[in-house]
């Protein structure tokens, strides 16, 4: 009876064993899918029924989860906001929407924090192929702004925020790689020419360790996202930066 009791218990143990992996596959095949999924069309109704500009600048964010999840409750009121953020989005779904879901928008400044989701994939990727990913993430954010600026909008391009220690459920598809991949795409942008009416805002510096690769525990609620006290800190960050892109001298159309 035992014996058949430690062969049953075994048995399961290499079915949950096996389920792992399939999980874990499917999740690392459905994160590199992402590189070249579609766009979504969630803020498609709200852009149609958004009312003109008032009074107030107008300010668009739009990215990943990153944004998704800044609270209004710690953004400043003298500006109006406009959250365009996409939980697990890559920069090259936010390419395709970006006209519709900022500068149709008629924003005065649209600041863009995203990449992360992109250097995921690239992290679970053969080292090569990881740092096209790379290389192509940093690309796409330069164009995205060259984008704003040939639309006369002021653009903020965010560093990529970088991740926590992961935590005990992410481990499994965890991959060192992410935080080097990170590290090297922000020191790409903070090298990078901006056209006129656009630049670099480096929120991911207000968020770091001594080490500079690594989230502080004080701002996470897990590996890749932010506590009320971290967006607090991106506030204060991006409200000065938002009156210096309004009050800077009007810039030439980019042709």
């Amino acid at each position: 009876m035992l014996k058949w009791a430690m062969i049953g218990l075994g048995l399961c143990f290499v079915v949950l064993v096996c389920a792992g992996y399939v999980k874990r596959a499917n999740w690392i095949n459905d994160k590199i899918a992402m590189l070249s999924a579609p766009a979504s069309l969630v803020y498609a109704k709200d852009n149609a029924a958004l009312s003109p500009k008032g009074s107030k600048p107008r300010v668009v964010l739009i990215g990943d989860s990153r944004i998704a999840q800044w609270p209004g409750a710690v953004l400043p009121s003298a500006f109006e906001i406009i959250n365009r953020g996409i939980g697990g989005e890559t920069v090259a779904q936010l390419a395709q929407r970006f006209n519709a879901d900022a500068i149709a928008l008629d924003p005065d400044v649209i600041v863009i924090q995203a990449g992360v989701n992109d250097l995921v994939a690239a992290s679970l990727m053969e080292p090569d192929k990881g740092r096209e990913v790379a290389r192509k993430t940093a690309d796409t954010l330069r164009q995205l702004a060259g984008r704003g600026a040939s639309a006369d909008r002021r653009v903020l391009i965010s560093t990529i925020i970088v991740p926590a220690k992961p935590d005990l459920f992410r481990r499994p598809v965890w991959s060192g790689s992410l935080s080097d991949l990170v590290a090297d795409v922000n020191a790409d942008l903070k090298a990078s020419r901006w056209p006129d009416g656009a630049s670099l805002i480096d929120l991911s510096s207000a968020l770091v360790t001594n080490d500079g690769k690594t989230l502080a525990e004080e701002f996470r609620t897990d590996t890749l996202h932010l506590n009320t006290a971290g967006y607090q800190r991106l506030t204060e960050v991006l409200i000065s930066r938002l009156q210096s892109a309004l009050d800077s001298e009007p810039r030439n159309r980019t042709k």
